[in-house]
């Protein structure tokens, strides 16, 4: 069985999209989330969130950053930080 959009599919194989060295504009900080895969399931529970970037070598800790459907898709260079598109449509496979 397959399943669309949820946490329990494997969301990182078959739903993002991943660019390195780059980042999105507006995008809005997750406190407390560390890895890219909480990054991941943080915005697939955002029916807003669109995209994530992540930064993990990030000073004052701010690894995981959110961007909503309602931002421009404007992204732009940045080493070190990688920029996920989620695709909501996608169809996952459970674990």
């Amino acid at each position: 069985m397959r399943v669309k959009g949820k946490i329990g599919c494997d969301v990182v194989a078959d739903c993002w999209t991943m660019i390195s060295d780059m980042h999105g504009f507006g995008a809005f900080h997750m406190r407390g989330i560390t890895t890219v895969s909480g990054c991941q399931a943080a915005c697939v529970s955002n029916l807003s969130c669109v995209a994530i970037d992540y930064d993990p070598s990030n000073t004052r800790g701010q690894h995981c950053w959110l961007l909503a459907k309602s931002l421009p898709k404007v992204i732009s260079p940045s080493p070190g930080i990688t920029h996920y598109i989620f695709d909501r449509n996608c169809t996952g496979i459970p674990r």
